[in-house]
């Protein structure tokens, strides 16, 4: 099983994805409980899959490429059963799909493994028409991503150009008429390869997520490097480096105040995914830390497309286990199991869960959010503070802090944690 993204249409979720060559949607609840059986979706896909989704107004959109070439779709309600499929042409690979809220836009792409070609893109109503004729992005396309914000659609890909280079381009698209203007190129630093990308939208503006390699085999291979552009399709402000290790397959979402952006990392000790807050410019806000923990002998791997916030937490389904290899490395197909994880927004507030002594030093359980980190203040005589050090959590949202000072040489003390927007 091969997760493809998820989605919340306000009382379920839905997750997508792939088990051999047949896509299926899996919807669960607020507690992670499964509401019914799978629903099968579409089927006949290739290796690798291509398939993507998107929420608008009360469907889903689910768009797909077949093993022979077909591109088709299909519209899933909240409750009830796929809709009739939809033809969306024959000779392309979806990449990507978007919604404005009514209708939707699908990416697709003309390339192969060995040859990158044209991207396309197709409007489909929200009742599930095909409205015009497919429209022409770029030429010489790689990877591509798509999102809508701010009263247009953008989309970003990687474009080789001369040997061995790629670089990421952006062009604004229109809900209705397709491009607005020209592409515009984000990246500054070329990159030797290329891979899936992403894009968040904050509101007001959308950040494009990419990798970037200057190096094969060691440092500067598969960063990953972003960069803002406005709703108008403008660059803003200079290419921003997310992180410098290993970082593919990137998912992103915003939760109003700051951007959760979560990676597939491969090192030496195995694989597996991890994450990092952004501020709306940006910039790393706390540690990388890791959200999930391995399922049995089953590590995280891959959790393209998988993030979404619901209006007060993140939704984030992946997939664990490993590719399948030839032995030239190639991979051919995927064993594993997709699996969910509801995280906290990094403005959920911190509390103590527990509190007392530990062989006479004052020890508290702390419940607060990964990634973030917050400031310990004690004070020994209200309500002046002192900031006695600083505290974050890589892997779990529960901490254990032991004081280093005993509690009968100083036998009241008061304890607060403050995060980084001031609040106690």
């Amino acid at each position: 099983e091969l997760c493809g993204g998820v989605v919340f249409d306000g009382t379920h979720y839905l997750a997508g994805y792939v088990a051999g060559t047949t896509l299926l949607g899996q919807r669960f609840d607020a507690s992670g409980r499964l509401v019914g059986g799978p629903i099968t979706i579409g089927s006949g896909l290739g290796w690798p899959p291509g398939a993507a989704f998107a929420l608008g107004g009360p469907n889903v959109l689910v768009a797909w490429s077949t093993a022979d070439g077909l591109m088709q779709a299909r519209l899933v309600p909240p409750d009830g059963s796929p809709g009739p499929v939809i033809s969306l042409g024959s000779g392309g690979q979806v990449r990507a799909v978007a919604s404005d809220g009514a209708n939707f836009l699908v990416v697709h792409t003309t390339g192969d493994e060995e040859q990158d070609g044209p991207a396309y893109g197709v409007y489909v109503s929200g009742a599930g028409q095909v409205l015009g004729q497919p429209f022409m992005l770029g030429d010489g396309v790689a990877d591509l991503a798509v999102a809508y914000g701010g009263g247009n659609y953008l989309a970003a890909w990687q474009e080789p150009r001369g040997e061995g280079d790629s670089w990421t381009v952006a062009r604004l698209v229109s809900p209705a008429a397709g491009p607005v203007g020209g592409p515009v190129t984000l990246s500054t630093t070329r990159s030797w390869d290329h891979n899936p990308l992403a894009i968040g939208f904050d509101g007001e503006s959308f950040l494009v997520l990419w990798n970037c390699t200057t190096n094969f085999d060691g440092p500067g291979e598969l960063m990953l490097y972003g960069r803002r552009v406005s709703s108008m399709g403008i660059p803003l402000g200079d290419e921003l480096v997310i992180a410098e290790e290993r970082a593919t397959f990137p998912a992103i979402a915003f939760d109003g105040s700051h951007y959760l952006v979560v990676w597939s990392h491969q090192s030496m000790e195995g694989t597996t995914i991890h994450a990092r807050w952004l501020d709306r410019t940006g910039r790393p806000v706390g540690p990388v830390f890791t959200p999930l923990a391995p399922a049995g002998d089953e590590p995280p791997f891959l959790p393209l497309n998988g993030l979404a916030f619901d209006g007060s937490r993140f939704v984030l389904a992946a997939t664990f286990g490993h590719f399948v290899l030839l032995p030239s490395g190639e991979p051919v197909g995927f064993v594993g199991d997709v699996r969910g994880a509801f995280l906290s927004a990094s403005t959920a507030p911190p509390r103590f869960v527990s509190y007392g002594l530990t062989n006479g030093f004052p020890m508290a359980q702390i419940r607060l959010v990964p990634g973030i980190t917050y400031s310990v203040e004690v004070s020994t005589n209200l309500p002046v503070f002192v900031k006695a050090g600083e505290i974050y959590s890589a892997d779990t949202n529960v901490l254990t802090v032991v004081d280093e000072q005993p509690a009968d040489e100083q036998p009241h003390e008061f304890f607060r944690l403050v995060a980084e927007d001031g609040q106690p």
